[in-house]
C-alpha cells in the first residue's frame, strides 16, 4: 500500500465510530503488514541473487577444474615423452630421474622432484633466517637449549595451524609476526 492508501484509510477511520486508540492500532497493523510484505520481497530478491552468484561460482569452479585437469594431463604427457625419448631402454632409470634425478647425461635427468623440493626448502629456510635477523631473534635461536627449542617449535606449530599461542613469553609472541607469510 502506498501513503495515499494509508491516508484514505485514516480519513475513513476519522469519519467512523471507531475509537482513536483502535484507529491507531489499525493503521499500525497495516504498516506492519506492509513491512512484512516488503521483507518477503527482499528475501525473494536476495535468494535469487545468491542463487545466481552460487551458480556462477560453480560454473567458474568447473572451468578451473577442467583447466587443472588439462594442465595435469599435459604434465603427465610431458613426463611420458621425456621417458620415451631419453630412457626408452631403461624406463626404471627414467622414473628414478623424475623422482630423484639421474647421473645419465640426458636433458632433464637432474630436474627431479627431489631437486625442486630441496630448492623450495632452501628458499623457505633462507626466508625464515632473514626474518629472524630482521626481528633480532637470531641470538635466541642460536643459544636455545632443548627445552627452549621445544617451546619454540610448539609456538611455531600453533601459529602455523592458526591456534592460540599458549606460550606467554613475550619473545615467543613476537614470533607471530615473524611467521606470517612463511
Amino acid at each position: 500500500m502506498s501513503n495515499k492508501c494509508i491516508q484514505r484509510v485514516q480519513a475513513l477511520l476519522k469519519e467512523s465510530s471507531i475509537s482513536g486508540t483502535d484507529q491507531d492500532e489499525i493503521i499500525n497493523q497495516i504498516k506492519l503488514a506492509q513491512a512484512e510484505r516488503n521483507l518477503a520481497n527482499l528475501d525473494e530478491i536476495n535468494v535469487d541473487e545468491v542463487a545466481k552468484e552460487v551458480s556462477e561460482q560453480l560454473k567458474l569452479q568447473k572451468q578451473i577444474n577442467k583447466r587443472n585437469a588439462i594442465e595435469n594431463e599435459i604434465k603427465v604427457r610431458n613426463y611420458i615423452e621425456h621417458l620415451s625419448k631419453n630412457f626408452a631402454d631403461t624406463p626404471d632409470e627414467g622414473m628414478l630421474s623424475i623422482l630423484v634425478g639421474s647421473e645419465k647425461r640426458v636433458t632433464g635427468a637432474r630436474a627431479s622432484v627431489a631437486v625442486k623440493q630441496q630448492a623450495l626448502t632452501n628458499t623457505l629456510y633462507l626466508g625464515f633466517t632473514r626474518k629472524l635477523k630482521d626481528n633480532n631473534l637470531e641470538a635466541m635461536f642460536a643459544k636455545a637449549d632443548a627445552n627452549t627449542q621445544l617451546r619454540i617449535a610448539r609456538t611455531m606449530e600453533q601459529i602455523g595451524k592458526g591456534l592460540e599461542v599458549t606460550e606467554k613469553n613475550p619473545t615467543f609472541s613476537r614470533m607471530e609476526g615473524l611467521m606470517e607469510g612463511i
